[in-house]
């Protein structure tokens, strides 16, 4: 504890962020009450009802996968981190059909912002609540125990454990993925879990979307006039 409070204020901010260098300063005596605030976002989701209903685990997976990587992006567009992950499936109320809603929700330690892990704790919580014989209709991933980014501990644990390095190539990579995206388009640069989502049964029906006039080059109308008599 001792050696703690006498490291350096500026290498304890660079390995546990501000936050870590908060601590030193509060063993020191000096208050810092002024820390960052915890988001007042409470949570973010993505959930959709399926086109056609959903049988095999699969099908499942991949659009559960697609549903994390959409809620992760958000999380990263407002510079928040996730402490707490949900999952969730059920079928319809409405077809007759035999009923079954289940949920899986685990901690996130440390909180993250890593679609890439995120996928994966995902895909794992739904194989653990999939039951074979129902007719799914619906599934969504919510993530809660939300926190500025800036204003999250780092971990003791993964610089004892040298792993360190590896969250901060993590970090890297989604940024560059979000860059990617955002330039070029939404889902142009995914994971292999996602599947092609364009060709995805599950994708709801958009056969009567209105057109985007205003944002897509393919869809202004053009007027073709012929050669005068």
């Amino acid at each position: 504890m001792r050696q703690l409070r006498d490291a350096d204020t500026n290498r304890i901010r660079k390995i546990l962020s501000i936050r870590g260098m908060h601590t030193v300063l509060e063993l020191r005596g000096r208050s810092c009450a002024d820390r960052p605030l915890p988001s007042s976002r409470k949570s973010i989701r993505s959930s959709r009802s399926f086109a056609k209903k959903i049988t095999e685990r699969a099908d499942l997976e991949e659009a559960v996968a697609h549903f994390t990587a959409r809620a992760v992006a958000k999380l990263r567009k407002r510079g928040l981190m996730a402490s707490g992950m949900s999952v969730y499936i059920r079928t319809s109320y409405f077809d007759g059909s035999p009923r079954c809603q289940e949920t899986y929700s685990c901690a996130l330690h440390p909180p993250t912002a890593d679609t890439a892990r995120l996928i994966g704790l995902a895909c794992k919580g739904l194989r653990s609540i999939f039951l074979d014989g129902f007719r799914y209709a619906k599934a969504g991933v919510m993530f809660y125990g939300l926190e500025p980014e800036s204003g999250v501990q780092g971990s003791l644990v993964s610089i004892c454990e040298g792993t360190e390095l590896q969250e901060r190539r993590q970090r890297r990579a989604m940024a560059v993925l979000d860059t990617v995206n955002e330039r070029f388009g939404r889902d142009t640069l995914g994971f292999a879990a996602q599947g092609l989502c364009s060709d995805a049964h599950w994708r709801t029906k958009r056969d009567h979307l209105s057109p985007n006039y205003t944002t897509c080059w393919r869809q202004i109308p053009a007027a073709c006039c012929g050669e005068p008599s």
